[in-house]
């Protein structure tokens, strides 16, 4: 993102940074929320003690009756950390391991004080898929029960002009992705003054969307936005722009940072089993076909691209193997039933790319198999990090051909953790080696009739 267009971030009037703070090196190993002071002229920082409940990190008493309704009653350390501070009106930079409670910790401040003062579109929250988008429009839903929170998604796949509608009504919460909000503000005056008196930005997944292919989007998006209002960047991983933001642009921002480099949850078995490229599809249905003897109920697989993707679920189903689809050929109706099906338990199978990779909280996903490994080892842990959430053990297995060193090298040496080999019985594989490549054969031709006609 450019330095113009980041500085539309900025909700107080930009300050020259020191010299010191400008060229200090970002520390990724350090806690930002602490007890000791920070330099001179930054914001002194603290963690809440740990057996502070909601009612004492400020929430009022209904949120709290309605958490406790959820069964949610002790709050995970990014919420102790965020939510006082963003009741008190500060901007927040949260950064912290994916399932680690990052949804609550902004609707929860934001629905509290929505309470004391509902209007118009009160809080603007940006994400970059549409899935996650919808889970948190879920999660505000449930969190605000009874307290009348009108709240709407706008993403791309559905109705344009619905969604247009809805924004004219003023709904209290909007959670949108970039790329459709911003066509919708392109193309109709209305939207563009719908947020002129948004209280509450929030970027969900911000390193990913202060990546330069938002860029445009963001930038059109920001000019609507009051300059005076509250911003919350939360993330699950540290970036460069996110660094700028920080030390410049939110200078006066509460920053807790429980982000120590790239790092995988504690109850992840992490493992890797290294097999030549073309026999990759016989070991993954080996393994598929058999999970009752890993003792796996549900597994998620992921592919490097769409086209993969497709290729992969169309090998599985003429192979009879029960699977269901997440990648962005498919309608947004379809994207959304694929994803209940396997939240539902009825195909304990989901094949997909890097859009089921962030932010969904699938909370019995048993295994993660990186069929294809990522390209940079930061996706590698927002993938696995749909296993072992929330303090649950989970199973990572990533295949690794041939032409696969270097990208496991680099997965390990950033998350500092290596990797287990794991073995699969060769003989046993290797006996659905011609049923597979038959399946193989067939799903071509298949293919090459649809594309004849």
């Amino acid at each position: 993102m450019s330095d113009d267009e980041i500085q539309l971030f900025s909700s107080v009037p930009r300050k020259k940074p020191r010299r010191e703070q400008r060229e200090r090196a970002h520390d990724s190993t350090r806690h930002r929320a602490r007890a000791e002071p920070n330099e001179p002229n930054e914001p002194t920082e603290r963690t809440e003690p740990d057996d502070l409940g909601f009612p004492q990190l400020g929430v009022s008493e209904h949120l709290c009756s309605v958490l406790g309704a959820l069964g949610i009653v002790e709050p995970t350390a990014v919420q102790r950390g965020c939510i006082p501070a963003i009741i008190k009106g500060r901007n927040v930079i949260g950064i912290a391991q994916t399932g680690s409670g990052k949804t609550a910790a902004f609707a929860l401040p934001v629905l509290h004080a929505l309470a004391r003062n509902p209007y118009g579109v009160f809080n603007l929250v940006l994400t970059p898929t549409r899935e996650l988008a919808f889970q948190i429009a879920d999660q505000y839903k449930a969190f605000g029960a009874g307290q009348n929170v009108r709240v709407s998604v706008v993403v791309g796949g559905l109705d344009g002009q619905e969604q247009a509608k809805q924004l004219e009504r003023r709904p209290h919460v909007v959670i949108a992705t970039p790329g459709r909000l911003k066509a919708l503000i392109d193309g109709n005056a209305t939207v563009a003054s719908a947020f002129k008196r948004t209280a509450f930005l929030i970027l969900d997944e911000a390193d990913r969307l202060l990546d330069e292919s938002f860029e445009e989007d963001l930038g059109t998006i920001l000019e609507c936005l009051p300059v005076m209002r509250q911003t919350l960047l939360f993330s699950a991983t540290m970036t460069r722009a996110l660094v700028t933001l920080q030390k410049e642009l939110l200078e006066d921002a509460y920053v807790f940072e429980a982000y120590e480099g790239l790092q995988t949850a504690s109850g992840l078995r992490e493992t890797v089993t290294v097999v030549p490229a073309k026999v990759k599809e016989v070991y993954l249905t080996y393994l598929l076909r058999n999970l009752e003897e890993y003792e796996v109920r549900s597994v998620m697989v992921f592919s490097g691209t769409r086209k993969a993707c497709e290729n992969l679920v169309l090998l599985l189903e003429e192979l009879e193997i029960p699977v269901t689809a997440l990648h962005s050929g498919l309608a947004q109706r379809e994207r959304m039933a694929s994803l209940d099906r396997f939240k539902g338990g009825r195909v304990n199978i989901l094949v997909c790319t890097d859009v089921g990779s962030r932010g969904l909280d699938i909370p019995e996903v048993d295994l993660v198999v990186n069929f294809d490994l990522p390209k940079l080892p930061e996706d590698y842990v927002h993938r696995v990090g749909r296993t072992a959430r929330a303090g649950r053990s989970g199973w990572s297995l990533s295949f690794a051909s041939q032409y696969d060193v270097e990208l496991l090298k680099a997965i390990e040496s950033e998350t500092n953790r290596r990797m287990e080999e794991f073995k699969f019985d060769e003989a046993k594989v290797l006996k659905l080696l011609s049923n597979v490549y038959t399946a193989r054969r067939v799903k071509e031709i298949s293919r090459a009739k649809k594309v004849k006609k």
